[in-house]
């Protein structure tokens, strides 16, 4: 009985240790299934979970009783297998991320060594060290764009571009050491420009201060003709800049001191001339007036001589008449004398009126088309030459609402894009402003029915057109998507004032084709529509400014409080755009040296 019991006992307790060897090969099982799973699944370097997990299983297998031996070396294996793949994996991953990142490196030392080729094969040409710049921008763009990636695991998603560590770091060397390249090539040409302008603009202000005043004017004019489009930083600018303008000041001071004396002197002259003809005139009235009496006398004793009876006193009376005709014939020359004199007074006096009158001193003004001079307002002794002095050294745009912009170059020559007249939902003041030229992308009241003054040309066609030496481009496009079968064409122009090439797109209503982009070419300035609806979009505009690649940005045709057309507002084009700058006016100025070397948006406000 006692053997029973203890044969039933020891039968539980078997059963019992194989029932808890059956549990640890489970448990084990299911943690080598995670483990398979997470070698599917985990990828890009995402490997601490999966060796976590590895690292702990054959800690707990051996730490698990009761475990049958033949499923511990069974499970092991399976454990080892596992790894072996992760590791292959690993491996496999490891190589394409150091495959990317050569060709990355690659791409980016191509973009840096053509920067350097072109810096150094024309290292006096800023046109080409500015291409240089652009692609060393291109390849900063994309080294930025490795999120910091140095190789290392991480849990979360890698950068857009993949780096290892060296190859960053080789590019990042490179890179700054071809941009320091360009910077002091672009250093060079700022300097020998400096070194060139610096001594003109000096000598214009020895000249104001120490010479004649007309020919400092004459100075200032040249440097001011050699400063435009010359290459110099902005501090070197502004140096000459305010050489010039003290220069101008003091010639000025001087004309006007000039001018002061001449007219003091003038007026001394004028008043001695003055009192001469009085005085003379004076004479000759006395002496004709007494001619006149001792006529009339004559005529009395004539007419006495003919009624007296005694001889005597007749002979008196003839000889008192022929002392009177003496007397007047002396008078008479006398006056005749006293007549010449006057005439060439009054010639001298009549000629210095037209020939010396005294100017009134040139303005500091922005030069313009000039009207002729008045006797109200008339122009300086100094000539054309004070018209070149502080004159417009900026290129200026202006926005007068809508899709209409007054554009003045350093000429004074005015262009007038796109003048919108009185149209349902434009509320814009209407344009009050004067131009020699008025461009018109397409014929709808918004954007050709403002009355411009100053008769300008009117250019409204594609091909090219030259106006005021300024030569036009017209291209064909559409108003709509349709090929303008909605709203009709469109005329997209460029032109070049001052070195600066402006693009105005109009109405433009679609994408560009890749040939309208090349016969655009290189924008400097892109005004361009980002209203939507009657036009291209925000998103449209984005992509057009990315198919033109200008240095600057103006948008127009949107809505505001004086246009309720049903299109977007500006802010929908400038949504998660970097570079933009608001301008708290309606005008802007440039110069070609000073355009961004990265694309800026400018905001401006509407004049109207």
């Amino acid at each position: 009985m006692g053997t029973d019991k203890m044969t039933e006992s020891m039968a539980e307790e078997w059963e019992k240790w194989i029932e808890q060897e059956t549990g640890n090969v489970q448990a084990i099982e299911e943690r080598l299934e995670e483990l398979s799973s997470k070698l599917k699944t985990i990828t890009n370097f995402q490997y601490r979970e999966f060796w976590d997990a590895a690292n702990e299983i054959p800690g707990l297998i051996e730490s698990m009783i009761p475990f049958p031996p033949n499923e511990k070396e069974r499970l092991l294996d399976e454990h080892g297998r596992i790894c072996k793949k992760m590791k292959g994996k690993q491996e496999q991953e490891w190589q394409e991320h150091r495959d990317q990142s050569r060709q990355n490196r690659a791409a980016i030392e191509g973009k840096v060594r053509e920067a350097h080729s072109i810096a150094e094969s024309t290292p006096g040409d800023m046109k080409n060290l500015n291409k240089s710049q652009s692609l060393l921008k291109e390849a900063l763009a994309r080294l930025k764009n490795d999120g910091g990636n140095t190789g290392s695991e991480s849990e979360s998603a890698p950068a857009p571009l993949v780096f290892l560590r060296e190859d960053r770091q080789a590019c990042w060397d490179r890179w700054r050491e071809v941009n320091d390249l360009v910077h002091s090539h672009r250093l060079t040409i700022w300097d020998q420009n400096f070194a060139q302008i610096e001594p003109q603009a000096k000598a214009a202000l020895d000249e104001a201060n120490d010479g004649n005043s007309n020919q400092a004017l004459e100075k200032i004019k040249k440097a001011q003709q050699h400063l435009k489009g010359m290459a110099l930083n902005k501090t070197q600018r502004e140096e000459i800049k305010n050489t010039l303008n003290s220069a101008w000041d003091i010639a000025i001071f001087k004309v006007n001191e000039i001018r002061d004396e001449k007219r003091r002197k003038y007026e001394e002259w004028l008043g001695r001339m003055e009192g001469q003809l009085e005085e003379l005139t004076s004479r000759f009235q006395q002496n004709d007036e007494t001619i006149t009496k001792l006529q009339g006398e004559v005529e009395q004793f004539k007419e006495a001589i003919q009624s007296i009876r005694s001889r005597e006193y007749g002979d008196k009376l003839r000889e008192e008449i022929a002392k009177k005709r003496e007397k007047i014939k002396e008078l008479g020359v006398v006056n005749k004398q006293l007549e010449g004199k006057i005439k060439t007074m009054q010639s001298k006096l009549e000629g210095q009126s037209d020939e010396t009158a005294i100017p009134q001193s040139p303005q500091k003004i922005t030069p313009v088309k000039e009207k002729p001079a008045t006797n109200e307002n008339p122009q300086p002794e100094v000539s054309d030459q004070t018209t070149f002095v502080r004159e417009v050294e900026n290129m200026k745009i202006k926005w007068l609402g809508h899709s209409a912009f007054l554009i003045t170059g350093n000429d004074g020559t005015r262009v007038i894009t796109d003048p919108y007249g009185q149209y349902n939902g434009l509320n814009y003041a209407p344009i009050s402003e004067s131009a020699e030229i008025e461009i018109v992308s397409h014929q709808h009241g918004d954007h050709c029915g403002g009355n411009v003054g100053g008769n300008p040309q009117v250019i409204d066609k594609t091909g090219n057109t030259t106006a005021s030496g300024i030569e036009f481009k017209g291209i064909a496009s559409y108003h709509d998507q349709s090929g303008g079968t909605e709203r009709g064409d469109n005329i997209i122009f460029c032109f070049t004032i001052d070195g600066i090439k402006t693009c105005h797109l109009g109405d433009l209503g679609h994408l560009l084709s890749d040939e309208q982009v090349q016969e655009i070419g290189e924008v400097d300035i892109l005004l361009i529509p980002v209203g939507g609806f009657f036009t291209i979009d925000a998103s449209e505009a984005t992509q057009i400014c990315d198919q033109i690649k200008p240095k600057v940005i103006i948008p127009m045709h949107v809505s505001n409080n004086k246009c309720t057309f049903p299109i977007a507002r500006v802010d929908d084009f400038l949504q998660g755009k970097s570079n933009v700058e608001r301008v708290d006016g309606s005008e802007k100025e440039f110069t070609k040296a000073e355009l961004p070397d990265e694309t800026k948006i400018v905001v401006l406000e509407p004049a109207k």
